[in-house]
This record gives C-alpha cells, sequence and structure tokens, in this order.
C-alpha cells in the first residue's frame, strides 16, 4: 500500500479561511478538495502534479458545482498552495515513493546485511579494556617465587606513595605507566621524588604523577649562595654573611620579631643556612647580637603600644 503524508496542524490550517472567504465557499469544500488533490497528486506518474484533475468527477463526487470547485482552484493558486500544475513543496514533504516492492525489499536486503556486517566487526575487533586489564604479571624482584600481578604490582607502589588521593584514577594510570616501564623503576623515581620534592611544592596526585610520566625526572641540582667547589659552607661563614649582607640580616631579624611576639606557631626553616635553629636552641647559629637586636625592636614596639 502506498502513502503520502500529511503534517500537523494541516487540517486546520488558517489558509484553507482565506481561500474559503476568496472561493465564497465553505471551509470543508476547501480542506476535502485539497486532500483530494494531495492523493491525486501522490498517485499521478509525475508525482506532485494535478495536471488531468477530473473536476466533473470530483464535483459529482463531493456535491460541490464545478464552478466552485474551479473558484477553489484558483485561489488555491493565489494562495501558494498549487503552483504550474503541482502541490507547492511537494518535494520538501512527501518522501520519494520506490518504483515497486521489489526495491524496496531489494534496499531492506542490503541494510540488513550492512547491519549483520557491522556487527560482526565489532564482535571481532579487540575489546581495549579487556587489553588494558589482561597486562601480563611479572616476577617478584630477586626470581622465583609466584608471579605479581598488576594489581599487587599496584598496591606496593602506592602503599608507599605520600599523598593517597584518587586510587582508582591512580590505577588506571598506573596500568598505562607499567607498561612503559617496569615496578623497580617506577618505586626508583617514587622514593627520589619523595626525597627530592621541595617543602614549598605541593605533592602530586598519584594520577598525575604517573600520567606525567615522572618517573623520567630529572631534576636539577638546586642552586646554592655562597658555596665551595659545591660544598656547603660552614657554619663561621653564614654567620659572615649575615654580619655583611644587609638584606639577609633584616630578613632574620623580621623573621626573629615575628617569633618573639608569637606570631609564628612553628619555627619556619630557612634555606639561607643548613642549620637554622630558634634562639634557644643548642644548635642554634644565629649571631647573637642578631638576636639582641631583634629582641630590642620587638621590646620597643610592645612598650610604643603599651604607652
Amino acid at each position: 500500500m502506498d502513502w503520502f503524508r500529511s503534517w500537523h496542524g494541516a487540517p486546520t490550517d488558517m489558509k484553507w479561511l482565506v481561500i474559503a472567504k476568496r472561493s465564497e465557499t465553505q471551509c470543508n469544500a476547501v480542506v476535502s478538495l485539497f486532500w483530494t488533490l494531495l492523493d491525486y497528486a501522490s498517485q499521478n506518474a509525475e508525482r506532485g502534479s494535478i495536471k488531468g484533475f477530473d473536476i466533473e468527477t470530483y464535483s459529482i463526487f463531493s456535491g460541490t458545482d464545478e464552478e466552485s470547485v474551479e473558484r477553489i482552484m484558483k485561489a488555491m493558486v493565489d494562495k501558494g498552495v498549487i503552483h504550474d500544475d503541482r502541490i507547492s513543496n511537494w518535494e520538501k514533504r512527501q518522501i520519494k515513493r520506490e518504483d515497486n516492492s521489489a526495491e524496496r525489499v531489494r534496499k531492506h536486503r542490503e541494510t540488513k546485511k550492512k547491519k549483520e556486517k557491522r556487527n560482526v566487526t565489532q564482535c571481532n575487533a579487540p575489546d581495549k579494556r579487556r587489553e588494558e586489564e589482561n597486562i601480563p604479571p611479572i616476577p617478584p624482584h630477586g626470581g622465583g617465587g609466584d608471579l605479581v600481578s598488576v594489581d599487587d604490582q599496584f598496591e606496593e607502589w602506592y602503599a608507599e606513595y605520600p599523598h593517597k588521593v584518587g586510587k582508582a584514577a591512580a590505577l588506571k594510570a598506573f596500568k598505562t605507566a607499567i607498561r612503559k616501564t617496569d615496578l623497580k623503576t617506577l618505586n626508583a623515581a617514587r622514593d627520589r621524588y619523595i626525597r627530592e620534592k621541595p617543602e614549598d611544592r605541593s605533592w602530586c596526585n598519584p594520577s598525575t604523577w604517573l600520567n606525567q610520566e615522572r618517573w623520567l625526572d630529572v631534576p636539577a641540582a638546586a642552586p646554592s649562595q655562597h658555596t665551595h667547589g659545591g660544598q656547603v659552607p660552614p657554619v663561621n661563614d653564614y654567620i659572615q654573611l649575615l654580619n655583611h649582607n644587609q638584606a639577609s640580616r633584616s630578613a632574620v631579624i623580621a623573621k626573629l620579631r615575628r617569633w618573639f611576639v608569637g606570631q609564628m606557631s612553628e619555627w619556619r626553616y630557612t634555606p639561607a643556612w643548613s642549620d637554622d635553629h630558634p634562639p634557644g636552641h643548642p644548635d642554634c647559629v644565629i649571631p647573637p647580637d642578631i638576636i639582641a637586636e631583634a629582641q630590642t625592636l620587638t621590646e620597643a614596639k610592645t612598650q610604643s603600644i603599651a604607652g
């Protein structure tokens, strides 16, 4: 059975009232004629064309006189519903009709065959997730014993990582990393990262560390001021530095003053010298005159506030 399309709101479209008014007929006569024209155009050899439409036969069938039918069709032309003996926008609203049922069956079979082929291809394609999960185990360090699964390798690495967040994401990143290197390298790089991470830097999330391949990092040696052949200078050299470098001396005094008034909950070590301890500590290397100067300034400030 062949079909043609209508559209939502078509039976109550306001243009039928306009056409009925112009043709001096009833709206139901306009709607009835239009759907008859749609049916005729759909069955025509040239789909969409209303050439050869029999007004006389339609008039007898519908009970509408021929003059009224002609006026309605003229009003449809004036309104743009009919153009050049064709239903306007036919190609836009109607699907292309197959020549016969055999053609439809052929296209249906082709579509079905393509779908089956696509399903077979997807079934035979390698499952990337399964491959990721199927990472071959490795023998334990030193040889011998049972093989170590990737999950166990991860747990060994993760157990010593200091910043334990996002474990699921870390495991996923580990499974990618372990394909590029080995557990021994990852453990050694993790330990080096723990030792050498600057105190002012936050810990990397474990997944970030792995995804960025941080086991390949080769950090530059931290710059050291006033060194002797790359060695840390003796304490006396630091004392001399403080005595002759006004900027360093002022920074230490400011730090001591905050310490004396309780603004520092704990002593923050300064990388300006190796043995940095607060006043009163047996290993404190800050020159006494600097401590005394800081105490004097602190007391003077306190008295001025109190006064």
